[in-house]
């Protein structure tokens, strides 16, 4: 089997044929396939696609990059046409092997950017021979080509993540489709922010998936919205627990100091409202409630007006000693 049948049967460039063959020793071994058109087909426009009549025939020929054969570079030749379309004007032709004026051919973007899932870029470049930006633009390529045939429908689960990039706190926030049968990027956004997440949900297109992104962008943001009201109530508690410590250690401080200790008094009044022993107690001294105590006491939720030291010990302890809060003489 000669290597023309082998490059028939791998590719269907209608309406060229292969015309030759042959292994160029110039330097690198390199195996150019020199392609023409057929005697009767007609040029195609790039601008709009449509078949139009010749204008002329460019002078030098183009070399574009095919997949290696045994790591030997293959290259196809072919000297370009011009047309002249009546709605485009004068234009180069549309080649099936290529798009715009990239060197390399279509196979081999898709055969360099397979390798490019399992190596890093660098190291496919170096081991094909090529340059860094024809791995990049590979890539890119495979990367168009499937944000333009893919499909949104019936996507049910969907996960977030985040990831760093640059140096520094620089993140990025991805979100996949995660269900059984697919698993999938769907999208990338700078930030890791509330205003970046809600972003995600703008980019879907037909009505039926963007009713869907809209069901699940008032979900989302009515988490964000619980979350936020909950960190706001566990930073209320946390203040007003910080504002009685220091309280408290303040009045053990002045104990120390020489003044009169109270601690019958506060076990009295932290257990029951009223003495359980006959001997009447000194009563704690009334504290000046602090600017920054007041300022918690009112951004404090409902639930938590009430504080530990009004409930009393056994109330939130749950624990009921025969005795407790007598002074001790």
């Amino acid at each position: 089997m000669q290597l023309k049948t082998i490059f028939n049967r791998v590719t269907n460039y209608k309406p060229f044929v292969v015309e030759r063959v042959e292994l160029a020793e110039n330097g690198l071994p390199t195996i150019e396939i020199t392609m023409r058109p057929r005697e009767n087909g007609l040029p195609t426009c790039s601008g709009c696609g449509e078949r139009c009549s010749g204008y002329d025939i460019q002078s030098t020929p183009r070399r574009f990059d095919f997949v290696p054969l045994w790591m030997i570079p293959v290259v196809l030749v072919y000297t370009m046409r011009r047309v002249n379309c009546p709605a485009c004007g004068v234009k180069v032709e549309r080649v099936p092997w290529s798009q715009g004026k990239s060197p390399l051919t279509t196979e081999y973007k898709w055969f360099l950017a397979g390798w490019a899932r399992r190596m890093s870029w660098k190291e496919v470049a170096e081991c094909f021979q090529v340059s860094w930006d024809h791995v990049y633009n590979s890539v890119k390529h495979a990367v168009s080509w499937g944000l333009s045939h893919r499909t949104l429908d019936g996507i049910e689960s969907i996960g977030i993540d985040e990831v760093q990039w640059k140096w520094g706190h620089k993140y990025q926030t991805l979100a996949y489709q995660i269900d059984a049968g697919c698993k999938r990027l769907l999208w990338i956004g700078p930030d890791r922010t509330a205003k970046t997440l809600l972003r995600f949900f703008s980019f879907p297109g037909q009505a039926t998936q963007r009713e869907g992104a809209v069901r699940l962008q008032r979900h989302v943001a009515g988490l964000l919205e619980s979350d936020r009201q909950e960190g706001a109530s566990c930073a209320s508690r946390a203040g007003s627990i910080s504002c009685d410590a220091e309280d408290e250690q303040s009045d053990r401080q002045g104990a120390c100091c020489g003044g009169e200790t109270n601690e019958g008094g506060w076990l009295r009044a932290i257990a029951h409202r009223e003495p359980l022993g006959a001997v009447e107690a000194p009563r704690e001294p009334e504290r000046k409630a602090s600017g920054k105590a007041k300022r918690i006491a009112a951004v404090q939720p409902e639930e938590c007006a009430e504080s530990p030291d009004e409930r009393g010990f056994s109330d939130v302890f749950d624990v009921h000693v025969s005795g407790l809060g007598r002074q001790v003489s």
